[in-house]
């Protein structure tokens, strides 16, 4: 299985954080592709998240895996929402979200994760910090809790990180 690391927008903090991540993922033996956004090395790139989405797109068409997973943080989880609505074909074998930014997107923007996420099923887990301040994990439940998703809290974290949960993620697409 390819794991797709779709991480959130400042290359500053989410770089390290997703290199962090993935070493920890490779170390249990999983494959993962890293995807860095074009503003990254060049800031005067504007980034539109349907680009990204068609981007990682392409990459799964040439991909000659048969069972693909994303695990996807912050703005990172708007670009999975938009992929997999708009190629339903694709149904990733796991998908799991950090730090859904739930206050930082427009309501428009944000319509889409409900849907998504309900047809995903079992296939989605929401890892959600307490007190992420995009997006609480309070918050993030009432949002999302009618379409049926999971939601692990990570009680007592008040920040938009994520490294903290590397081994629970390695442990959650080990066993998928």
């Amino acid at each position: 299985m390819l794991t797709l690391f779709l991480p959130g927008f400042s290359g500053q903090y989410n770089g390290p954080e997703m290199e962090e991540i993935s070493r920890t993922l490779r170390q249990h033996g999983l494959e993962v592709q890293e995807f860095e956004w074009p503003h990254w090395a060049n800031p005067d790139h504007e980034f539109k998240a349907d680009v990204e989405a068609e981007r990682v797109w392409e990459f799964i068409q040439k991909s000659e895996d048969q069972e693909i997973a994303i695990v996807a943080k912050s703005i990172g989880t708007y670009v999975a929402m938009l992929l997999i609505d708009k190629h339903p074909e694709f149904v990733p074998k796991r998908v799991l979200l950090l730090g859904v930014p739930k206050s930082s997107l427009p309501e428009a923007d944000l319509a889409v994760y409900p849907k998504v996420v309900a047809s995903l099923g079992d296939k989605v887990k929401i890892i959600q910090n307490e007190s992420d301040p995009f997006g609480s994990a309070a918050e993030v439940n009432a949002f999302l809790e009618s379409s049926g998703a999971e939601i692990e809290i990570i009680e007592g974290n008040d920040t938009h990180g994520y490294n903290s949960t590397k081994e629970m993620v390695a442990d959650i697409l080990l066993a998928a």
